[in-house]
């Protein structure tokens, strides 16, 4: 035992291996919802939460493949969007496209009794990809290192049905253009 004054370099796959393990893509879980089109919600009502986080979103980049939130009692998925100047104060709420932001997602409760929340902003912003006013649930399936499928089920669905779906890949592993799906099924 003791310093024998050797040292190991680990073979180049050894290292590759390791890089893959350390460089995964991110999944970011809150209670307040960023960004949402749903007018029955307070706008400032996470403006403390969102500006305390908001560095460490923008710092993880191009790592963080989504944002999941609930409190909104409605589902919304958003495009890639940020807006790192984003006026939690006054109500203005103009996201853009961004490549390397997270898709934000609204998970809408499981249900409660307050009801949905069902006033949703006209016309439709564009940085929002679906939305509706339903309870339901999600599931995330992790298929390999670079891909995950999400999809989102209603729960007044009688039937095991789609309500909307996203393939999701790891932008660092497999640069992959990914197109919203906008409630469409796969």
């Amino acid at each position: 035992m003791g310093n024998t004054g050797m040292v190991y370099h680990p073979p180049a796959w050894f290292r590759e291996r390791m890089i893959l393990i350390m460089t995964v893509e991110i999944s970011l879980i809150a209670y307040f919802v960023v960004y949402r089109s749903n007018s029955e919600i307070n706008r400032n009502l996470f403006g403390k939460e969102w500006l305390d986080t908001h560095p460490l979103v923008k710092e993880l980049g191009r790592k963080s493949g989504y944002c999941v939130s609930g409190h909104v009692h409605a589902y919304e998925r958003s495009e890639r969007i940020s807006n790192i100047v984003y006026k939690v104060s006054n109500g203005n709420c103009t996201p853009v496209l961004n490549s390397s932001a997270p898709v934000y997602i609204t998970i809408g409760d499981g249900g409660n009794i307050e009801g949905l929340a069902n006033k949703f902003t006209e016309p439709q912003p564009s940085y929002s990809a679906y939305r509706e006013a339903s309870f339901g649930h999600a599931m995330l399936e992790i298929k390999n290192q670079t891909h995950a499928f999400y999809s989102w089920h209603r729960n007044q669905d009688s039937e095991a049905v789609l309500g909307d779906s996203q393939w999701f890949y790891n932008r660092q592993w497999y640069p992959h253009e990914e197109s919203s799906t906008a409630g469409t099924v796969a």
